[in-house]
C-alpha cells in the first residue's frame, strides 16, 4: 500500500487549516488581587465579537463582556487582560474598561439592563442543562426503583 501520498496530503491539509485564535481573558480581580471572575476575549477573529484596542493591541470582545466588565468596575474590582501560562495568570494590559463601550457594538442599551438579562439567560441555560442531566441520571440509573419503567 502507498502511504506516503496520503501522509503529503493529510500534512499539506493540517498545514493550511486556520490556526485557532489565542484565548485571553478579561480578569476581574478584588482591591487585594484577589480572583473575581473572567470573560474570554481573542487575539484574532472570532464569530459575533468585534475588534477592539486595548493597550495597542487589537483584541476580540463580545458585548456582555463588555457589559460586564463595565459591572465589575462600579462594584470597585479591577479589569485586566490576562494570558494563562504554565506558570499562572500573566497581566498583559491593564485598565480596560474604559476603553470600550457597547455604543462601540451599537447597542444603546445601559450596560447593567444588558449585563442582567445576559446573565439571566445564562443561569436558564445551566437550570436546564442541570434538568437534562438529573433526568437522564434517573433514566439510566434509577427508573426501575422509581416506577418509571417497568
Amino acid at each position: 500500500m502507498h502511504r506516503q501520498p496520503i501522509i503529503a496530503v493529510l500534512v499539506t491539509v493540517a498545514l493550511s487549516l486556520p490556526v485557532a485564535a489565542e484565548t485571553m481573558h478579561m480578569v476581574s480581580r478584588e482591591s487585594r488581587g484577589e480572583f473575581h471572575g473572567s470573560q474570554r476575549v481573542f487575539t484574532s477573529p472570532a464569530s459575533q465579537y468585534k475588534a477592539v484596542e486595548f493597550c495597542d493591541r487589537t483584541y476580540w470582545v463580545d458585548p456582555f463582556s463588555v457589559a460586564w466588565a463595565h459591572w465589575e468596575t462600579e462594584n470597585r474590582r479591577a479589569i485586566t487582560i490576562e494570558h494563562v501560562t504554565d506558570d499562572g495568570w500573566r497581566i498583559v494590559c491593564h485598565a480596560i474598561e474604559e476603553k470600550v463601550s457597547l455604543k462601540d457594538f451599537g447597542i444603546e442599551e445601559h450596560y447593567a439592563s444588558y449585563y442582567n438579562r445576559g446573565v439571566r439567560a445564562a443561569d436558564k441555560r445551566r437550570t436546564i442543562t442541570r434538568l437534562q442531566a438529573a433526568f437522564s441520571y434517573l433514566k439510566k440509573n434509577k427508573s426501575k426503583e422509581y416506577g418509571l419503567v417497568r
